[in-house]
């Protein structure tokens, strides 16, 4: 009788100590987080689950140090665990979101991030609204539904959000639902918040005008200099999402990649001219399979594009972007 009462105070202490271990080695990984030492938080937590391998703060920790060193799959693995229990908590399903919108599953951030703005309250798991809507407003841009990201937009900054970036966002999609006039405005808005990170060209023009067709305010120069660095980049007339649908409706896969299964990325340079005018186009790194002819063809009949400025000038510019071969 007595052996069995002393095994199970033994236990019963050991058990307490592990416990404490646990919430030690715990505490430390989220420290080490804190000072973005993810690799040695890892190591922290993996030591707190082998010790219990039901503590919720050690998988969350997880979750975020994979998500912050981009072992994405490790991340969502994380983070399911601890949703399976704890599914209405804002801050998790906002992390959630997080992990899906990296990896491209926009549908399943925006749940996540739905999820998180319907079940935030204040307290210990409170997250911010600015956040939820800023990245909720980026989720639904990449799946192209523009009125909802900019509803998403608008509400972050009517949280507080008085970054130049929202209001270019806000514009980019006014751009590409052909509301030119909308897309100036905002540009106007980014420009006064932070005037360091564009060029005031475009403030002035906007000032002036409903179009976007930067050419009317600047002069062409007369250097046949190229720039890789310059005050205001080249835009396709369309915006990138258009120039990418262009491709996408325009490529041509080569028969000879598809027999031999050939998928990547071909690099494309190409010289963006004073008039929109690409030239130059030849492919810098190639994947073989006709596949770099295709890339160089494709953008070689692509529209103009918006010319760069540079010192108040339009100024030739050197482009290099990347053209996705995949077999579906």
């Amino acid at each position: 009788m007595y052996k069995k009462k002393y095994c199970f105070k033994a236990l019963i202490v050991l058990f307490l100590i592990s416990n404490q271990l646990v919430a030690q080695k715990s505490k430390l990984g989220w420290e080490l987080i804190k000072q973005q030492n993810f690799s040695d938080a890892l190591l922290e937590f993996d030591q707190s689950i082998e010790l219990n391998p039901n503590d919720t703060s050690s998988y969350i920790g997880r979750a975020r140090c994979y998500l912050m060193i981009g072992d994405y799959n490790s991340a969502e693995e994380n983070i399911t665990k601890v949703l399976v229990n704890q599914d209405k908590r804002a801050d998790l399903l906002f992390l959630a979101g997080n992990i899906y919108f990296q990896v491209k599953e926009y549908n399943k951030a925006i749940e996540h991030y739905t999820g998180a703005i319907e079940n935030n309250k204040p307290g210990k798991h409170f997250v911010s609204q600015l956040d939820l809507y800023y990245n909720r407003g980026n989720a639904l841009l990449n799946m192209e539904k523009y009125n909802e990201a900019r509803d998403d937009f608008i509400k972050a900054i009517i949280e507080g959000d008085k970054s130049a970036d929202v209001h270019l966002k806000i514009s980019e999609i006014f751009h590409e639902i052909g509301n030119k006039k909308g897309a100036c405005d905002y540009y106007q808005k980014a420009i006064k918040l932070d005037s360091t990170s564009l060029n005031q060209i475009i403030y002035e023009y906007c000032s002036k005008t409903d179009t976007l067709n930067l050419g009317a305010i600047t002069k062409p120069n007369d250097t046949t200099e190229i720039y890789d660095i310059v005050d205001v980049k080249p835009l396709p007339m369309d915006g990138m999402r258009g120039f990418y649908r262009y491709l996408g409706v325009n490529m041509r896969y080569p028969e000879d990649a598809i027999k031999r299964r050939i998928e990547g990325r071909v690099f494309v340079q190409f010289i963006v001219n004073r008039d929109g005018s690409l030239s130059d186009v030849r492919a810098i790194k190639g994947i073989g399979g006709s596949c770099d002819q295709e890339a160089v063809r494709i953008v070689k009949n692509a529209q103009t594009w918006y010319p760069a400025i540079n010192k108040g000038e339009l100024a030739r510019t050197r482009m290099i972007l990347p053209i996705e071969f995949n077999i579906k």
